[in-house]
């Protein structure tokens, strides 16, 4: 299933349920970075595979990409309409901004940057959801 999600506890980790396993270890909101993915994975087996955000975005029309899982506050990509993989875009960023901003949280960090498209959008998506 998705492995970036916000919430989603059918997921065997979560963007809320790791950061609050910290806090609760003792970990000050004000010392944490939430990580993200610039990669979608879309393998859960022995020998996981990814596909990079600027590979995603090239898919092929067998392939629907920005399905949005509501829940998990990620978009997703579909092949054939079964779940290939999730992934986080500017709008998933923006809403895990919003949401680490709100508790005190230092800022994102993420990897990797090569991931990403050539215009930098999600990049410029963690710049606009961190700087305020």
């Amino acid at each position: 299933h998705h492995h970036s999600a916000l919430s989603d506890t059918s997921c065997y980790w979560d963007c809320k349920r790791t950061v609050e396993s910290y806090a609760t270890a003792g970990v000050p909101y004000s010392k944490m970075l939430l990580g993200i993915p610039f990669y979608g994975r879309h393998s859960f087996s022995e020998s996981p595979a990814a596909i990079t955000y600027k590979n995603i975005l090239n898919l092929s029309s067998s392939y629907k990409i920005d399905n949005w899982d509501a829940k998990a506050q990620v978009p997703y990509v579909t092949k054939d309409g079964v779940f290939f993989c999730g992934y986080d875009n500017p709008q998933s960023i923006a809403i895990k901004g919003a949401w680490i901003l709100g508790l005190g949280m230092r800022g994102m960090f993420y990897w990797e940057c090569s991931q990403d498209d050539a215009a930098y959008t999600l990049a410029k998506a963690v710049w606009n959801a961190t700087i305020k």
